[in-house]
Formats: C-alpha cells, sequence, structure tokens
C-alpha cells in the first residue's frame, strides 16, 4: 500500500512540474496570449515583427482587430493562402492581411464582427475562399473566435450553426496541452519567440506591418504521393458535400458586408498542378468552379484568382508546397488581372 502511494505521489508531483514548465514556457501562446500585445503595438506602427509563429495568428488578429485606431482600405481575410497577399499586391492602398493557419467562414464572420461593432469595416474586403468553407461544420475551438461569431451571427438574424460548445472543447485542450508531454518536449526543444521588432530579415517567423509573412513555410522539392492524394480526397469531400446552412452563411455574409457599403472581393488560390492533373478532381473541380462563378454573378463581386494554376501561368515552381505559393508568384497571379486596385 505505501509503495503505491509513493508511486501516486510521484506521478502527482511529475504532472505538477510538468505542468509548471508548459504554463512557464509556453512556446504557442496558449496560457500566455497577453504576450501578442508587444506585437499588435508594433505592427500598428508600421514595424516589421520578429517571433510571431503561424500559431499565434488568431489571438493577435483579434487583439489587433481590437485596437486598431482607423479603418483600413483592404482587409484580406482567409487562411495560409493569404499569407503573401497584401500592400505587395494591392498598391498604395493601407492593407491588412487577416489570415491564420486553417481558417474559414467562422473566423471570417468573427474577426469581421470586431471591426463592425467597432465603426472599423473597412471600403473592402478580400475573402479567402477554398470548397472546406462551406463543406465544415466543426469549427476550431478557438476562444477568440466563440463570442463575435455568435454576435456576428444574431447580427444577422441566423441561429445555425452554434458554437455552444466552445467553451467545453477549449477548456479540453488547454487541460489536455497543460499536462501534455508532447508540449513539454515542443517547448524543451523550440527556440524562444522573443516577440520584438526585427533586425534582420534572415530571422524565422517574420511578419509585416501589413499582415504578410515572410516566405517561412518550408518549401518541398517533391510533393510526396500520399500528400497528393490526401489532398485531393479532403479537397473533392469538400467539394461533393457543401453544407446547405454554411452555403446560407456564406451569402448572408455577402450581403450584411454590401449592406454596409463594404466593397466584396474573393480571392481563390489555385490548385497545385500535379492536383490539377488528376482526371478525378478536374472532374470534381467543376463543381467548385460553378460555385464561385454564381457568387460572382449573383453579388456582382470581383474574383481574383481561379483553380487552375495554367490559366495564370503558375507551374510547380511556383509552388512551395501542396498549397502555398511563393510570395513572386502570388505577384505572377495578380499581374493576368489588368486592374490590381479592388475599388475601381
Amino acid at each position: 500500500m505505501r509503495k503505491f502511494l509513493f508511486k501516486i505521489t510521484y506521478l502527482i508531483l511529475f504532472f505538477i512540474i510538468m505542468g509548471a514548465i508548459n504554463y512557464a514556457l509556453d512556446e504557442q501562446m496558449i496560457f500566455h496570449q497577453e504576450n501578442l500585445e508587444k506585437a499588435v503595438e508594433g505592427l500598428q506602427k508600421e514595424d516589421t515583427i520578429y517571433g510571431v509563429s503561424h500559431v499565434h495568428k488568431p489571438y493577435l488578429h483579434f487583439k489587433y482587430a481590437k485596437q486598431l485606431k482607423r479603418p483600413k482600405d483592404v482587409l484580406v481575410i482567409g487562411a495560409s493562402d493569404c499569407a503573401q497577399l497584401g500592400e505587395n499586391i494591392f498598391k498604395g492602398m493601407d492593407v491588412f492581411s487577416q489570415w491564420a493557419p486553417g481558417s474559414g467562414l467562422f473566423f471570417q464572420l468573427a474577426i469581421l464582427n470586431e471591426y463592425d461593432k467597432r465603426g472599423m469595416l473597412p471600403k473592402q474586403v478580400v475573402l479567402a475562399l477554398r470548397p472546406y468553407y462551406i463543406s465544415n461544420k466543426d469549427p476550431r475551438p478557438l476562444d477568440v473566435i466563440a463570442e463575435p461569431y455568435l454576435e456576428m451571427l444574431e447580427k444577422m438574424n441566423l441561429e445555425q450553426p452554434t458554437l455552444g460548445v466552445t467553451s467545453i472543447k477549449i477548456l479540453k485542450d488547454k487541460f489536455q496541452e497543460l499536462f501534455s508531454a508532447k508540449y513539454l518536449v515542443y517547448n524543451l526543444k523550440s527556440e524562444t519567440h522573443e516577440i520584438s521588432k526585427v533586425k534582420t530579415l534572415n530571422e524565422r517567423f517574420i511578419m509585416f506591418p501589413d499582415g504578410t509573412v515572410k516566405n517561412n513555410f518550408i518549401p518541398q522539392k517533391e510533393i510526396a504521393e500520399n500528400t497528393l492524394q490526401e489532398t485531393i480526397e479532403f479537397y473533392s469531400e469538400a467539394i461533393n458535400s457543401p453544407k446547405s446552412e454554411l452555403i446560407l452563411l456564406h451569402h448572408k455574409l455577402i450581403d450584411y458586408l454590401q449592406d454596409k457599403g463594404v466593397v466584396v472581393s474573393f480571392f481563390i488560390l489555385p490548385f497545385h498542378p500535379k492536383m490539377m492533373n488528376d482526371k478525378s478532381f478536374k472532374e470534381v473541380n467543376k463543381k467548385w468552379k460553378l460555385y464561385t462563378r454564381e457568387l460572382e454573378r449573383k453579388y456582382r463581386v470581383k474574383l481574383f484568382g481561379g483553380t487552375d494554376p495554367t490559366d495564370f501561368g503558375l507551374t510547380e515552381t511556383d509552388f512551395l508546397d501542396i498549397s502555398h505559393v511563393k510570395r513572386g508568384s502570388m505577384w505572377k497571379l495578380f499581374s493576368f488581372f489588368k486592374d490590381q486596385n479592388p475599388l475601381n
């Protein structure tokens, strides 16, 4: 019995120590999001910031929206396909790219609500558009999204889909990370992400004042066959199984912004050439292309980009990996639009 109690005591001590280390180091800022205040302050002073990794982006963007002093000309809102889309594309305009990894429709609604309730909606909103935006009903369990998202639904007189269990998911995820051996290893191995002004462009995790980043996605010389097939399956399923309530939500968002006098346009990053070389995916993609064209006609919105890379002269060398392009390749894509100024 005594040995058993000793084991239990040591186990409890181990978890307490592990939790304390995870809480103190906290490289993903799960418990210390207040550290991002320094980054927000720097970005609003037009500083280039070091130390904000991709996992911090959702929290940073909501802090940014809550502290913005005057409306932007353009807000770009989406996932990592927007990482290189800012003032480098919309020349001479005050732009901020609100992108966070894996974000979709729920993130777009929530972040726009933060601007809306402060009277800070921009002249123009460029919304990223991917098939999973209207097929995935389960939003990422981020506490910063839940409340503003539900507020936006109420403004649009919509009740579904909701985030009723989000707070439970958040607490569960935080609790798991606090006592996670995997997170402990991550914290001990990661270099410290001290947030500060950039001293040299060779530093990692660089974020520019317009919200874009240095190309710090790891370029792949060759796309693995299993990665290609998994991506094809993921997007094929999303295209083949859109949710009617998400389509309604998508359309309502456009209506809401246009009623507020905001010019709405969409950015569609082309699929990787190897995906478009797959005959079955090429056939499935026709449905997605039809949906985007219907949006364009119904709401008279501009579409920047498209699904087929060959339409814009993009080849495999323009892609960093299966779903990200190089900064220069983004310029190449936009050069196919005679008018790069979305407000004209």
